[in-house]
């Protein structure tokens, strides 16, 4: 091999594996429409509707015209004969044989049907093609899901990195002060407990930092999961609670005079079809009391060649006979199934009943619902105005304490008492933020807003 070429390939080679583990950035956006196309449900849920058009369209089929075709071969090595007196010499008790078929036959047959009534076919493709909506409604209904477990493990990834943030920032800040601290310790104005004090909090930080940072891969891998993400691969988040406008009052969730309308939702929706399918199965068995009437046609053709030595087909010398031709119909009539029917009917009846109860109740845990998540919206909007102010009033309190231990006014104590408030106000407003915007996700999961 050339040198140069061989020198050339070895400095491509560590770009080429950078390139290979390069990390796909998604904005939450980007993340549901991936989903969208690559999770697993979503996959599963697309079959399943493309089965169902596939059934209707098997289920039409069955009552369009029918034509099959037979071609019947025989080769008969040892001929079945009849035994017979002989008639020309009755007296002699003896007996004749003749051959009862020839070596060789060949039968052709074509065959034609149809439904032409039958109740249970007119009402049997009116649920199959219900059932095909319902397919439909039902991956429309897993596409939400989907959407709504994509946004969530995306809102929970952003909510850990606001921690790992902050935590960041805090042990830079107690790091510093713990080196002025022991500083102080030495020129004799602090004591030593001061110093074992900054350094223990600064530990159970770090120690915090590490289980975030732990919990963030966690989340990051079921966000891939509900993303049908290569679990293996790299991928990162670029959107933020700001860039989400987490902040931002949502106008229709606070209109008191938006009102809930569950049939918008497409579970509810789901229900509908359910029940309309099972009340058309339902008059698929109740038809099936009635007469049905089917027409037929039949062709058929044949021949046959008494050498043993020759194929019947093609062969000269052969004895063709035509079969004949037949045309009918068949009324079946339903008489008596040991109350069969009735059972199925009932069953299915039954089947019926039990959606309208499950729909009834979805449709008042949906009302509930609509009523919790606006009060809790409400309520989480008035908490983030505290928490702001929380914030301002700890972050004071701690640049106002820190000030006070380097000049030795007051202890280790306080000093990582006012720590701690700024961090617990820090988390209670980022938490604050990730309940407004799981609302949000609820109300719009509720109201088909997805």
């Amino acid at each position: 091999m050339n040198p140069r070429l061989l020198l050339m390939m070895l400095l491509l080679l560590p770009s080429l594996a950078r390139a290979g583990d390069s990390t796909q950035t998604f904005t939450l956006k980007q993340a549901v429409e991936y989903a969208a196309q690559h999770n697993y449900a979503a996959q599963l849920a697309l079959k399943n509707y493309e089965i169902s058009r596939k059934q209707y369209m098997q289920y039409v089929s069955a009552g369009l015209p029918q034509v099959n075709g037979t071609l019947n071969y025989n080769w008969n090595i040892e001929p079945q004969v009849f035994l017979l007196p002989d008639f020309t010499n009755p007296s002699s008790g003896n007996f004749i044989q003749l051959q009862a078929t020839p070596p060789t036959t060949v039968t052709t047959n074509l065959t034609a049907s149809m439904i032409v009534v039958d109740g249970s076919y007119i009402y049997g493709v009116q649920a199959a093609k219900t059932y095909k909506e319902l397919s439909l409604n039902q991956q429309e209904s897993e596409l939400q899901k989907i959407k709504q477990n994509v946004t969530r493990a995306y809102y929970n990834v952003l909510f850990i990195d606001k921690n790992i943030e902050v935590l960041t920032k805090t042990v830079e800040n107690l790091d510093k002060l713990a080196f002025e601290t022991e500083a102080y310790f030495k020129e004799g104005f602090r004591e030593g407990l001061d110093v074992e004090q900054v350094v223990l909090n600064k530990d159970i930080t770090v120690n915090t930092l590490n289980k975030l940072k732990t919990q963030r891969e966690s989340a990051l891998n079921m966000l891939k999961m509900s993303m049908g993400f290569p679990v293996d691969s790299v991928m990162n988040t670029s959107d933020s609670f700001e860039s989400l406008d987490a902040e931002k009052p949502v106008d229709y969730m606070l209109d008191a005079s938006t009102t809930f309308d569950p049939a918008s939702n497409i579970d509810i929706k789901v229900l509908d079809r359910l029940y309309r399918v099972n009340r058309q199965n339902y008059q698929v068995e109740f038809s099936k009391a009635f007469p049905s009437l089917s027409a037929f046609f039949q062709w058929s053709y044949g021949g046959f060649n008494t050498d043993k030595k020759r194929a019947v087909l093609f062969s000269p010398g052969n004895t063709y006979y035509r079969g004949g031709t037949l045309l009918g119909a068949t009324l079946n009539v339903p008489i008596f199934s040991s109350w069969g029917r009735v059972s199925s009917q009932q069953k299915i009846k039954l089947e019926a009943e039990k959606v309208q109860i499950q729909k009834a109740e979805a449709e008042e845990n949906m009302k509930m619902a609509f009523k919790n998540i606006k009060a809790e919206y409400v309520n989480n909007l008035s908490t983030l105005a505290n928490d702001r102010r929380n914030i301002d009033l700890a972050k004071k309190i701690q640049e106002t304490n820190r000030t006070k231990f380097r000049e030795g006014l007051i202890g280790s104590f306080e000093l990582i008492n006012s720590e701690n408030q700024y961090l617990n106000a820090l988390n209670a407003y980022y938490s604050t933020l990730f309940n407004l915007l799981q609302n949000r996700l609820d109300y719009d999961k509720l109201t088909n807003k997805l």
